[in-house]
């Protein structure tokens, strides 16, 4: 898989750090910033007591800034570990897939008289969503970029067996897309299948059908999780 190498600092997280650097500069520094004034200023008592004010009334702004800075930094930290609820969760899924694929009798998916060629398919198709869920993960956190991802889809998608599967698998994935990266992750995907169909020449779900709106979930962390889409 391409990588882009460590992802970025979210941008709320360095304006957060900067803000509270300003503050403790200024805080650092306004002592020597009132004694130059008291030196500068020496018996003109009432300008002293307005430079006093405006003083407290600057106080005022940083607090608030220092406010801000807390409230960016908690949101981050709750981001953060939202994701890793997610990747503990994918994990346990990648567990639970992974021991399918070692004994298919697992699968609820199978029937019992399951062929070997069924058996084979079915592999393959879990293969695939393993792929994908490792795909979107990857997109999630940056740590792959939107053209690495198109051409990742776009090569896995040269497989008939892979373009028939996908509109079969998307609603896995479209089910609970209320974040805008989870909806750009599968624009993007249903871009490469549509190229790659059309290159092609195969069969393909009706355009109208690719571009349904999901609907509404119980919860948004369910895409992608469904072990048996094939």
């Amino acid at each position: 898989m391409l990588r882009r190498g460590p992802a970025k600092l979210p941008a709320s997280y360095a304006l957060s750090l900067l803000t509270t650097t300003m503050l403790i500069a200024v805080v650092l520094l306004s002592p020597l910033l009132l004694e130059a004034a008291t030196k500068m200023m020496s018996g003109d008592w009432a300008l002293l007591s307005d430079v006093g004010q405006t003083y407290g009334a600057a106080s005022a702004i940083l607090s608030s800034f220092t406010l801000i800075g807390i409230v960016l930094s908690i949101a981050v930290s709750l981001r953060q570990a939202r994701v890793g609820q997610q990747d503990a969760a994918r994990s346990m899924q990648f567990e639970l897939m992974k021991l399918q694929l070692d004994d298919p009798t697992l699968s609820s998916s199978l029937p019992p008289d399951a062929s070997g060629e069924d058996i084979a398919a079915w592999r393959r198709s879990i293969y695939r969503n393993m792929t994908f869920m490792y795909l979107r993960s990857s997109y999630f956190t940056e740590d792959i970029s939107p053209d690495a991802l198109r051409l990742q889809a776009g090569l896995i998608f040269r497989n008939p067996d892979a373009r028939a599967w996908w509109p079969q698998a998307r609603p896995a994935y479209t089910a609970g897309s209320r974040l805008r990266m989870e909806r750009r992750f599968v624009q993007i995907v249903d871009e490469q299948w549509r190229a790659a169909t059309a290159e092609e020449g195969g069969p393909g779900s009706p355009a109208t059908k690719m571009n349904e709106p999901a609907p509404p979930p119980a919860r948004g962390d369910d895409a992608g999780r469904e072990a048996d889409l094939g």
